[in-house]
């Protein structure tokens, strides 16, 4: 029972996720993420999974075709590398996304899980991953497909606790892959990792659990990792003058679990808007995103006709 129910509730409350395909929005971060995720899967389908790193794959049709397209937002790359073959069988955007949305939030619950565990919480550890899948921030930020990735910081931090128990080249590969990859998914996430990461690594020097080789090993692989989606978010900001913050979310250290009475309505945001109206097709259920979620042979120019309204 300490195991099963709350594996029940994680996997209960992650399969709600799903419900995201129904309705999506014809504007809106919901309306977006979609839009973005399909721009990769075209490039993907035509240039090759590959080319991924390539300037000619980040050139997308957003904010006036300008150059570097995909750094002007959350370029979600591994997210969408994983999410391909589930777009490429049902022929859905959405569904992918939808199917990738549980799969990411069950994976919250068992990374957290793991971490705890290895931290030496047995008795509590499937409560506390509980705890930390259903989140006020999961639950008031879920629109934003990108934010709903959380399990990527406790795999990073299992990683390092398991390099701390015993650092061997695999596990400092394995935890240099999980904290550097963190970028191609969610790129405050990726932030917030570097500086967990840094603190990590000097009360392990302060303590000398581990060798300055180890750890500069460590570092120089994590920066290594990083570096083909950070090159290209330095080079867009040398292109525009840097990065500026519009505006903030307000958040102070009581907010933790200040959203956690919300409730899953917004994932379908309001009812669909024109032009891009949920509708079943003849094969089966279909996303909403009648023109962007269509097959990857088909055009570009519906994707922006769908974006100019997603964008008004």
């Amino acid at each position: 029972m300490r195991r099963l129910l709350p594996t029940a509730l994680a996997a209960a409350f992650a399969l709600s996720f799903w419900f995201q395909h129904a309705f999506i929005p014809a504007e809106g971060d919901s309306a977006f993420s979609l839009w973005s995720f399909e721009v990769v899967w075209h490039h993907f389908a035509t240039l090759g999974a590959w080319q991924m790193f390539s300037r000619p794959f980040w050139q997308a049709p957003l904010f006036g075709n300008a150059p570097l397209g995909l750094a002007f937002s959350e370029n979600q790359l591994y997210s969408a590398l994983l999410l391909w073959p589930v777009r490429a069988a049902s022929g859905s955007g959405a569904v992918a996304l939808g199917a990738g949305a549980v799969a990411w939030v069950f994976l919250a619950y068992l990374c957290a899980a793991g971490w705890l565990r290895a931290l030496g919480f047995r008795r509590l550890c499937f409560w506390g991953a509980l705890l930390f899948e259903m989140c006020g921030w999961l639950q008031s930020q879920h629109p934003r497909y990108h934010a709903i990735c959380i399990f990527l910081l406790p795999l990073a931090l299992w990683a390092w606790t398991a390099f701390t128990s015993r650092p061997d080249v695999p596990r400092l590969a394995l935890c240099a892959f999980l904290f550097g990859w963190i970028g191609g998914w969610n790129l405050y996430f990726q932030v917030f990792a570097n500086l967990c990461l840094c603190v990590l690594v000097g009360l392990s020097l302060w303590r000398g659990q581990i060798s300055v080789a180890r750890l500069g090993a460590l570092l120089a692989l994590v920066a290594a990792v990083e570096w083909p989606i950070a090159a290209k978010y330095l080079e867009l900001a040398s292109i525009t003058g840097g990065y500026q913050t519009a505006s903030t979310y307000g958040a102070i250290w009581a907010s933790l679990l200040g959203a956690a009475h919300r409730t899953l309505s917004r994932f379908g945001g309001r009812r669909p808007g024109r032009g891009c109206s949920p509708r079943r097709s003849p094969s089966g259920p279909r996303s909403g995103w009648a023109t962007a979620s269509s097959s990857c042979s088909r055009s570009f120019p519906a994707w922006e006709r769908c974006a100019r309204r997603a964008g008004r």
